[in-house]
C-alpha cells in the first residue's frame, strides 16, 4: 500500500499508544477521508499535499479552470505578438515616410532653385541616402534598394541598377535566407541587369542558380521558376547558344500553355523568345509562326500601340525580310514606325 493508505496503516500499528488512533472510529474516519480524497490525519498536511487532494476532489472544475486560464494566456500572448507586429509595421511605415520625404526633398522649390528636377536626380539622391536612412531595418532597406534598382533598370541605367540589386540580394540572403522568394527575386533581377550589360557569363551563372533554387523551393511549373527558365534561355541566346535556348523556351512554352493558358503573358513571352531562337538558326518559317502567335496575344492584351507589340512586331518583320518577303516586311516596318 502506498500514499495515504500506507500512512494510515503505519499510524494504526504505532507501538506508542499516544501516536496510534485512539478509537476504531478515528481509523474509520481517516479511511473515509482517503476515499473522499480529503487530507488524512495520518500524515503531515503540507500545502502541496492539500492542493493535490483539492484537485482530485474537484477534477472537472479544476480542468475547466485550467483550460480557461490556458485560453486567457494564449489570447494574451497572441495580443502581445499582434501589438508587437503592429508597432513594428507602424515603425516601418514611419521609416518609409521619412525616407521618401527625404528622397523628394530635392524637388522642394527652396532646394531646386528654379531648376527642373528629373527622376534620375531623385533616384541618385535616394541611392546616396539609403544606407544611413534605413540602416536600422535591413529588410526594408533591401526592399527599397530592390525597387530603386528596378527603376534604374527601366531607365536603362544598368550599372546603377546592378549595384543596388546586388546589395538587395546580399541583404535578403543574409536576413531571409537563400531560398526565400524575395531573395530569389533580387537575384533574378540582378541577373537581368548583368544580361543587359552584356556580362553573359555572370548572368548565366546567377540565372541558372536562381532557376535551380526556385525549382527546389516552388516546383518546376511555378510562375517564377518558368520566368527564371526563360531568363536563362535569353542569356544563352545572347551567348549564341541558340539550340540550347530553343530547348528551354519550348519547355517553358508547353508548361505555360498547360498551366496558365494560351493567352497568358508568360505564354506570349515564350513564343517571342522562341521566335528569336529560331530566327538566328535561320528557321524562318517556324520563327514567323512563333512571332505571329506572340504578336496576337500581346495585341489582345495591351492594344496595338504598346512597346511590347513594337518589339515582337520587329521580330516578325525581320523574319519576313529574311524570307525575302520584302513587301510584307516593308508594310509592317512602316506600321511599326
Amino acid at each position: 500500500m502506498r500514499g495515504d493508505l500506507d500512512a494510515i496503516t503505519l499510524k494504526a500499528l504505532e507501538k506508542d499508544r499516544s501516536r496510534r488512533y485512539a478509537t476504531p472510529s478515528e481509523l474509520a474516519a481517516d479511511i473515509g477521508r482517503d476515499l473522499r480524497n480529503e487530507p488524512v490525519l495520518a500524515r503531515p498536511a503540507s500545502a502541496t499535499y492539500r492542493a493535490r487532494k483539492y484537485v482530485r476532489r474537484h477534477r472537472l472544475g479544476v480542468s475547466v479552470a485550467a483550460i480557461a486560464v490556458a485560453l486567457l494566456v494564449s489570447v494574451a500572448v497572441a495580443q502581445a505578438f499582434e501589438l508587437r507586429r503592429i508597432k513594428r509595421e507602424r515603425d516601418r511605415a514611419d521609416r518609409v515616410t521619412e525616407f521618401m520625404t527625404g528622397m523628394f526633398q530635392v524637388s522642394d522649390p527652396s532646394e531646386a532653385r528654379g531648376n527642373d528636377i528629373r527622376t534620375r536626380e531623385i533616384l541618385d539622391k535616394a541611392a546616396k541616402d539609403i544606407d544611413a536612412g534605413l540602416a536600422k531595418d535591413p529588410e526594408l532597406q533591401a526592399q527599397m534598394m530592390h525597387v530603386m534598382g528596378k527603376v534604374y533598370l527601366g531607365l536603362g541605367l544598368y550599372s546603377k541598377a546592378e549595384s543596388l540589386l546586388r546589395r538587395a540580394a546580399e541583404i535578403r540572403r543574409s536576413a531571409l535566407g537563400p531560398g526565400d522568394a524575395a531573395t530569389l527575386q533580387s537575384q533574378y533581377d540582378l541577373a537581368g541587369a548583368l544580361n543587359s550589360e552584356s556580362r553573359y557569363v555572370e548572368a548565366e551563372k546567377l540565372s541558372r542558380e536562381t532557376m535551380d533554387a526556385r525549382h527546389r523551393e516552388f516546383g518546376p511549373e511555378n510562375r517564377d521558376t518558368l520566368g527564371s527558365t526563360q531568363q536563362l534561355a535569353m542569356v544563352l541566346g545572347n551567348e549564341g547558344r541558340y539550340s540550347e535556348a530553343e530547348k528551354l523556351d519550348r519547355e517553358v512554352l508547353e508548361a505555360t500553355k498547360r498551366k496558365f493558358g494560351p493567352e497568358d503573358k508568360l505564354t506570349a513571352t515564350a513564343f517571342h523568345n522562341l521566335g528569336w531562337d529560331l530566327y538566328y538558326q535561320e528557321k524562318q518559317t517556324d520563327a514567323e509562326t512563333a512571332f505571329r502567335a506572340a504578336l496576337e496575344i500581346d495585341k489582345r492584351a495591351y492594344g496595338p500601340d504598346h512597346p511590347e507589340v513594337f518589339v515582337v512586331g520587329t521580330g516578325l518583320a525581320n523574319s519576313l525580310s529574311a524570307q525575302k518577303r520584302y513587301a510584307e516586311a516593308e508594310n509592317l516596318y512602316s506600321e511599326l514606325i
